[in-house]
């Protein structure tokens, strides 16, 4: 399932994705590739369906970005092999699945039946889009030679993006085409999963599942719970005791910083001093505002007052051991009564105090009020998984061939179709993990 889960946001989202991001920021002036295979095999195709080609350039660029983005590795590492093989077998299919759509598209007339508008749309998409390139090598020219003029800066920023959209295979025309692609895909989403919904017994069910999920990962590790917790995960079971505070930080002054960061990290005894030197700048300051604070004045007003105010409420409970410093954890939860204010707390980082907000109620959250994201959330699984069975009997239907004595030989001793359906590989599950969590992997299946 999770294989299927993987392939489906793939097909869907990957491939309109990798053709758009942004990566010409990262483009390599050198002019020479992130691997290092011989680009004039970039035409060799690896897979058809139809009369539509698949070329070895595209899976590579594909599977670049993908490994690059990631994993921050390339597909020339041989300690690698495994994770590339599994991916570029995936990706295949995904690549594969996308040119089924097109070809689905074409047969129904979805391409033909583009409105005016919409191609206008799609245009306007393609000349900003280029625009936005142009602009990006612009200031990576500046960046790099900050003694050109406006005039030079603009010209090697114009011949930085001919060689990207050249070594890319971009042109305005195929841009077009393939955010056509995109917009049909979309289309086809919608037409073929309209009829798809999810019932209150699926959504309790799956409820139950979230909740004992939690409970068993949380229960054990507390820091991860705080670590979900602060960076606004959907949270399903708390544990006993948990309290959100807000703080104030009183950070060290940037000379300060400067010096600690200036410190060998391996010579512990000077770091240690360049900490409390830091720490001995800021204390009159805190301990001022610690003096306003229980004479009257509200958290809310000296919260207000800091120069980078943060409203956020913390989460901590007994038990975490890295997720914050030892000192904040025993503070926060020393704290007596709602509204509570700790003294001044000197960190590694700073000084904090902190204020006691609320409890957190223990055990599973109430049903109601998650409901709608997980009605959501499965409504999209349910929609995605349909697409990605109808997408296949296209498929079937199809005349689709694969080629991979051209792109197998890329990686020495790769294994991919064993790869490939391995379900318990783990760079499969790595790579599922990571869309999963992607906060718009799901609108971007919906969107294909």
């Amino acid at each position: 399932q999770m294989k299927r889960k993987l392939i489906t946001l793939l097909s869907a989202a990957l491939c309109a994705c990798f053709a758009f991001a942004g990566c010409a920021s990262s483009y390599n002036t050198s002019g020479t590739s992130s691997s290092s295979s011989d680009s004039s095999n970039d035409n060799l195709v690896v897979a058809t369906v139809e009369d539509k080609e698949i070329t070895l350039g595209t899976l590579n660029n594909t599977l670049d970005y993908y490994l690059n983005y990631y994993y921050g590795i390339s597909r020339d590492d041989e300690s690698q092999s495994e994770t590339v093989s599994t991916l570029r077998e995936q990706l295949m299919n995904a690549l594969i699945l996308e040119q089924v759509r097109v070809v689905k598209g074409e047969q129904l007339g979805y391409y033909d039946n583009l409105t005016d508008d919409e191609i206008s749309e799609i245009e306007t998409y393609a000349d900003e889009l280029i625009s936005s390139w142009r602009e990006t090598f612009v200031r990576q020219a500046q960046s790099e030679n900050s003694d050109l003029s406006e005039e030079e800066a603009d010209k090697e920023g114009e011949k930085l993006l001919n060689e990207y959209m050249e070594e890319n295979d971009y042109t305005r025309d195929r841009i077009i085409q393939l955010k056509k692609d995109e917009v049909v895909a979309d289309k086809l989403y919608e037409e073929y999963t309209k009829d798809i919904t999810v019932s209150d017994d699926d959504i309790e069910e799956e409820y139950n599942t979230r909740v004992e999920e939690d409970k068993s990962t949380f229960g054990s590790d507390m820091d991860y719970y705080a670590t979900m917790c602060r960076y606004g995960s959907t949270i399903y079971w708390n544990p006993e005791g948990a309290r959100k505070v807000q703080q104030i930080l009183i950070p060290f002054t940037d000379e300060d910083q400067e010096a600690i960061s200036n410190v060998d990290s391996s010579d512990e005894d000077a770091l240690a001093k360049a900490v409390k030197t830091a720490q001995d700048n800021i204390e009159d300051e805190a301990n001022s505002l610690y003096k306003e604070l229980t004479e009257g004045k509200t958290f809310a007003d000296a919260l207000s007052e800091q120069e980078n105010s943060d409203s956020t409420m913390y989460v901590v409970v007994d038990g975490i051991e890295s997720t914050y410093d030892e000192a904040y954890v025993k503070a926060a939860m020393s704290l007596k009564k709602l509204g509570d204010v700790s003294e001044p707390i000197m960190t590694d980082s700073g000084c904090y105090i902190l204020y006691y907000a609320s409890d957190v109620k223990a055990g599973a959250v109430d049903l109601d009020k998650v409901k709608d994201e997980i009605s959501e959330s499965l409504l999209e699984d349910k929609k995605s998984e349909e697409f990605y069975n109808t997408c296949n009997s296209w498929k079937d239907e199809m005349k689709v061939e694969t080629f991979p004595e051209v792109y197998e030989t890329e990686t020495a001793g790769a294994e991919a179709s064993e790869s490939a359906e391995s379900e318990a590989s783990a760079s499969a599950e790595a790579a599922a993990s990571v869309a999963a969590e992607a906060s718009e992997s799901a609108e971007a299946s919906a969107s294909n």
